[in-house]
């Protein structure tokens, strides 16, 4: 039935055509993270729900975030209630910096962006360097992003053992009270890029 603005019904049975534009995408992203392997961006993300999710299209710019061109594309499961996980890997230009965005489409053709990641690589090798290693006592990372990078160190069953913010693109940490073994070392930048580094405790 049909109510006027007036409030009244029209007792007449009938069907009506109603049409929205502009609602909520039915892919819900909850992650996105980037992290480097040498010069390969690998690039995951998770969503918590799908409702006739099409695909995700992997975006990349290497100019300064000015134009984004897709290079990859993922088929999204579609319809789900439930945690799903996506990954992406990506062949890094050395000495260039890469702006990554995901591009979450629905059925109707109906998208939303992602917030940016950003990676790059130097002469093949992550811009990041974490020294001595094997360590004793202290070692120092070299080449972190400006800003504030949070740093976290694993044991290997998972149990977060370490943590230390560094306010600049270097700085040491002291790990003397950790047990001899092979750590995680997790560097996380004010932007939210991740690089994830072994390390050997003598």
């Amino acid at each position: 039935a049909y109510v006027d603005a007036a409030g009244f019904p029209d007792p007449s049975p009938a069907i009506y055509l109603l049409l929205w534009s502009g609602g909520p995408l039915i892919i819900t992203l909850t992650e996105f993270n980037a992290v480097k392997n040498n010069c390969t961006a690998n690039l995951s993300w998770k969503t918590s729900s799908e409702i006739n999710g099409d695909r995700f299209e992997v975006e990349l710019s290497t100019n300064n975030g000015a134009d984004y061109t897709k290079v990859g594309t993922v088929i999204a499961i579609g319809n789900s209630s439930s945690t799903q996980s996506y990954q992406f890997s990506y062949s890094m230009q050395s000495g260039v910096t890469h702006y990554f965005r995901l591009k979450s489409i629905d059925k109707d053709g109906s998208f939303k962006n992602s917030d940016i990641r950003s990676l790059s690589c130097i002469n093949g090798k992550g811009g990041i360097v974490v020294a001595p290693n094997p360590v004793r006592d202290m070692f120092t990372i070299k080449g972190m992003e400006n800003g504030k990078n949070s740093i976290s160190i694993f044991a290997t069953n998972g149990q977060l053992v370490h943590t230390q913010i560094i306010s600049q693109n270097q700085g040491d940490v002291h790990i003397s009270n950790l047990t001899s073994g092979l750590y995680m070392v997790k560097i996380t930048s004010e932007n939210g890029n991740t690089v994830i580094s072994k390390l050997i405790k003598n």
